[in-house]
């Protein structure tokens, strides 16, 4: 079964076949495992994907963390404003 913890200590070699393959139920649960991988990892910052840029955003300081938060309050508000436009629609 895929474990990250596992899989992270094998030696990734490029020209020859892997020693080990690691097998898991799904993608989703492979994607999981990852995460929480990832979260257990001790660093003095997080990470955050910016689906805007396609990249990986570091949050080291309070002023990136606010730039998130400034995103996620955009896009919820446009959210927001589709659902109250299709209820108005709707007549609910």
């Amino acid at each position: 079964m895929f474990d990250p913890k596992t899989t992270c200590r094998q030696e990734c070699l490029i020209i020859t076949f892997q020693d080990v393959y690691s097998v898991s139920e799904s993608f989703e649960e492979a994607k999981e495992k990852m995460r929480e991988f990832a979260k257990s990892i001790k660093r003095p910052f997080s990470v955050y994907y910016n689906p805007y840029t396609q990249s990986v955003d570091l949050l080291k300081d309070t002023r990136g963390i606010e730039d998130v938060v400034q995103d996620l309050r955009s896009d919820l508000n446009t959210v927001c404003d589709a659902l109250g436009k299709m209820n108005t629609y709707m007549g609910i």
